[in-house]
């Protein structure tokens, strides 16, 4: 009796791995995180450029480039398909782990699930939105430092003087105030508890205009999400997806205030 337990206690832990693997939701993202790897595998072997020895000749400046645009069409002609599977890959596999994390985190066991899941009051609602918002910053700072080392910056920049880097920071910035005007806006009309995906029984005019308002948000959302999975932008994935988390609580409860 006691041999029989102590093996039951031993094979535990893989007996939960091995159910928590078999639920259709996470196969599906079991089936993400292996086309992930499969690129980044297909990517492992090969160089960024063509000619490396001529490409890092052209970083270090020890070959003559008149002027940054002739840099460009020079290393864009050497260019190979590295970079953009690694950053495909790398970007599905991050993507897949959040989701692993999640089903883990919600115990959803089938996608039946979802519908079963809770937008609840919460004091720091806000407070969570602001630093997922303010958490892309270093977010980007990161992904800047990886693309300047494998090479994505000419000589003539850098992640601090590269113009991508400084608008999406300014941008980031200045989006914080009217993120946070429509935050507050809706704060005080939230009805909780309520169903993560609220669907109303019958839609009134101004549950429509809520769903369409609130559609467009999460579209632009969605379109950042598959900007930066594709482009390999690992920290802003789990922070993106976590933003729409947050809108999918405010939606509901918005709804379920607008039907109480």
């Amino acid at each position: 009796m006691l041999q029989q337990k102590k093996i039951y206690l031993t094979n535990y832990p893989m007996n939960r791995i091995i159910r928590f693997f078999s639920r259709p939701p996470v196969i599906l993202f079991a089936f993400i995180l292996l086309a992930g790897v499969v690129l980044c595998a297909i990517a492992a072997p090969m160089n960024y450029y063509t000619d490396m020895r001529k490409f890092e000749a052209m970083q270090s400046m020890d070959v003559e480039v008149l002027e940054p645009h002739d840099y460009w069409l020079q290393a864009d002609a050497m260019r190979t398909r590295k970079a953009m599977l690694e950053d495909l890959g790398s970007g599905l596999i991050v993507f897949a782990l959040t989701l692993f994390f999640f089903c883990y985190k919600k115990q959803i066991r089938a996608f039946a699930d979802l519908k079963y899941l809770q937008a609840k009051q919460h004091n720091k609602l806000l407070l969570y939105a602001n630093l997922a918002w303010l958490a892309l910053i270093p977010a980007m700072i990161c992904y800047g430092v990886i693309r300047s080392e494998r090479g994505d910056y000419s000589p003539y920049e850098d992640i601090g003087t590269s113009a991508d880097a400084f608008i999406i920071m300014i941008a980031v910035v200045l989006l914080l105030l009217p993120i946070n005007i429509f935050l507050l806006t809706e704060q005080h009309r939230l009805r909780f508890p309520a169903a993560l995906f609220y669907l109303p029984k019958s839609y009134s005019f101004r549950q429509v205009f809520q769903e369409i308002k609130y559609a467009v948000i999460l579209l632009l959302n969605l379109a950042c999400l598959v900007f930066f999975i594709i482009d390999g932008n690992h920290l802003s994935i789990p922070i993106c997806l976590y933003f729409t988390y947050i809108l999918l609580q405010y939606r509901a409860g918005r709804l379920n205030m607008i039907a109480s």
